[in-house]
């Protein structure tokens, strides 16, 4: 994979891995097995280019697997703000981890983008809509739950406040 960013938080207690990488075309958030590796699941954050529509995505299919590029996501199963503008680098992303460690959350700009729970088998982002291969939407209640003493405000269509 051919990242234009990826930053990395790991885990003592489960010894996993959390990665935001920037694919060029989309930024995801990757967890590892115990260990470092392999990848065990993946969450779609959000979008870095406009999101295009599932036909014209369905034509680049081939082109995207060639260059080993994950896609955007489609208007489709996207709402609000689905394409991050700027920069990406390490001072926009930041992580919060589960007591367990078999979770984590990934903030950018002091929002929550997107989370992966390891006995779920799709990370959640808020920027989806609907459940689909990127994943599944966002849902509060079950980051409540279990990502305890995280401070959560509803900002939009985003959830705001960073990692507490």
């Amino acid at each position: 994979m051919g990242h234009e960013f990826w930053i990395s938080s790991g885990n003592p207690q489960s010894d996993r891995v959390a990665i935001v990488a920037d694919e060029g075309e989309s930024v995801w958030l990757y967890l590892t097995e115990p260990g470092g590796e392999p990848i065990a699941r993946d969450c779609w954050l959000i979008n870095r280019v406009p999101a295009p529509t599932a036909e014209s995505l369905k034509a680049r299919r081939e082109e995207l697997r060639e260059r080993q590029l994950p896609p955007p996501a489609p208007q489709e199963v996207v709402h609000g703000p689905a394409q991050l503008e700027g920069v990406l680098d390490a001072s926009r992303v930041s992580f919060a981890w589960t007591q367990e460690g078999d979770g984590v959350g990934a903030w950018i700009d002091g929002a929550l983008a997107g989370f992966i729970l390891a006995d779920e088998p799709r990370g959640r982002s808020t920027r989806l809509r609907v459940s689909c291969p990127w994943g599944e939407p966002m849902d509060l209640a079950l980051y409540a739950e279990r990502f305890e003493g995280m401070t959560l405000e509803l900002d939009d269509d985003m959830v705001d406040g960073g990692p507490h």
